[in-house]
Formats: C-alpha cells, structure tokens, sequence
C-alpha cells in the first residue's frame, strides 16, 4: 500500500511539472482517471462478491435467532448438540462430548434440524 501511495504521489508531481512546462495533460489526465475508475470497479465487484456469502450468513442469524434458543438442544445435518451461542455467521452446538461445534446459519435455515425436548 505504501508503494501505491508514493507512485500516486509521483505521479500528481510528475502531471504537474509537465503542465508548468506547458505541455497539455488533458489526455494524460483521461488516461489517470479511466484507470482509477476501472481500479475502483475491480474492487467494487471483488467486494461484492466476496461479501456475498457474509450477507447470507448475517441475514441468516435473524431466522435463527428467532426459531432456536440458547439451551435447546437440536440436530442438523448428523450434529446433536445444544445450542450455546447464535454468532453474526454461526451457532455454536455443545454435543456433550467435550466438543462444541459451530454451525454455518445458512446451513440451519437450509437442512432440516430436528428439535429435541
């Protein structure tokens, strides 16, 4: 990040002794601008992307908040355990083994989960 800031630095400082020497730097200008736009567009689709799966998490802990509470004990997909915490892209199972196990909450919404008791 630091070698992308001292190049951008360089480059205002190089754009504006090429207009001091009267040379035109519209298209130079273009040419910055059409890169930086196709920059932020790169970023803009990664971040989308990758925040995709986040947002099905996140949006996901609201069904489950409101069908599971902490003490209930279920199964999904082969787990039994109990619940002990709904996390903002999980839920935490204890399965009395001495292991806890945390669930993706899409995969709660998603797969059928028994509730015992």
């Amino acid at each position: 990040m630091g070698g992308l800031s001292a190049a951008a630095v360089l480059a205002v400082f190089a754009v504006t002794a090429l207009a001091q020497l009267g040379i035109p730097t519209q298209v130079l200008l273009l040419l910055v601008a059409i890169l930086l736009a196709a920059v932020a567009l790169t970023l803009a689709l990664a971040f989308g992307i990758g925040g995709r799966d986040l947002a099905r998490e996140v949006s996901a802990r609201r069904y489950v908040e409101r069908c599971f509470d902490v003490g209930d004990e279920i199964t999904v997909n082969g787990t039994r355990g109990t619940v002990t915490a709904v996390e903002a892209t999980g839920t935490v199972l204890d399965t009395g083994q001495g292991e806890r196990v945390r669930v993706p909450n899409s995969q709660l919404v998603a797969s059928a989960v028994t509730l015992h008791g």
